[in-house]
């Protein structure tokens, strides 16, 4: 059985073909892109949704991705774990050492971090008591009805389905459509040989 969070599985996992440290690497990909993003690169709305994509999608990148995280993330989340960042066999550069040579670590000095020695990028909360809960959005654990999700669902279908339409038409023409939704987002796609 699976334990934990399905974002995070790595596709030798949910193929059951052994696994082994790559899959960190995986993870760290995964962590990254909710990191600068606020979500996992491989969602869906079960699990096997879920599995379903890590094992078959190419990560998308929202605009904002420069091209070092692009390219980080993209090496962490390359499906054959032996391809993988970090996994790679090139001489003296493999696991750690490999992932902190990358591009997108370069402003990074890892002696310091490792020391506790940088100071954070952003100022530390003020917390006034064990109980203070002032750092928190008052409306995080207020939970949407089933009929609001299904009902925003819908919308979204429809939406999709009306922007699809609307391409399609434009295509026929010979013009193109252009949408907030696709102009905010990109597909990266990765070599995968």
């Amino acid at each position: 059985t699976f334990c934990g969070t399905p974002d995070y599985l790595a596709p030798e996992v949910i193929a059951a073909t052994g696994h082994g440290k790559p899959v960190d690497w995986w993870a760290l990909g995964v962590l990254l892109f909710e990191m600068l993003c606020g979500k996992a690169p491989f969602t869906g709305d079960e699990p096997l949704d879920t599995y379903h994509n890590i094992t078959n999608q190419i990560v998308s990148f929202p605009w904002f991705f420069d091209a070092e995280a692009r390219a980080c993330i993209s090496a962490l989340l390359h499906k054959d774990p032996d391809a993988r960042l970090g996994s790679l066999q090139s001489g003296d550069h493999r696991g750690a050492r490999q992932v902190r040579h990358h591009a997108f670590f370069e402003p990074v000095d890892f002696v310091q971090l490792e020391r506790r020695e940088l100071a954070p990028p952003h100022p530390l909360p003020v917390i006034a008591s064990k109980t203070d809960a002032s750092n928190f959005d008052p409306d995080s654990d207020d939970e949407e009805s089933d009929d609001e999700e299904e009902e925003e669902g819908e919308e979204m279908e429809e939406a999709s389905l009306v922007q699809i339409g609307a391409a399609k038409a434009a295509e026929k023409q010979g013009t193109t459509v252009r949408s907030s939704l696709w102009d905010k987002w990109d597909t990266v796609s990765v070599d995968q040989t």
